[in-house]
């Protein structure tokens, strides 16, 4: 699934390469993390993007019942080459307080 390389960035974390990537997965799942699409899919060339929600353990222990986000991947010859998980912060503050984009 992941070319050689290969990065994934979340909040102040990055991995780069497959055995990296492969800890930094099992990290986030052991938080029960659930990732739910939140919109429409766009994909151009070897880039896809997609707003997603976030959900786990870890976040619902900070009293946020989930996070919205975009996740974009860079791909390459068929594999991930980057992937970015940015969260979105207006809407997760209008989640929140009911202000924010």
């Amino acid at each position: 699934m992941f070319a050689d390389g290969a990065t994934v960035s979340f909040r102040d974390k990055r991995a780069e390469g497959r055995d990296a990537i492969r800890q930094w997965h099992e990290e986030r799942f052991s938080n029960h993390i659930d990732v739910r699409l939140d919109g429409a899919v766009v994909t151009a060339g070897e880039s896809i993007s997609a707003p997603v929600r976030l959900k786990s353990d870890r976040l619902e222990g900070r009293r946020l019942a989930e996070l919205p986000a975009t996740i974009t991947i860079q791909t390459k010859d068929g594999l991930i080459a980057t992937m970015k998980i940015e969260a979105r912060i207006g809407a997760a503050l209008k989640g929140l307080f009911g202000f924010g984009s």
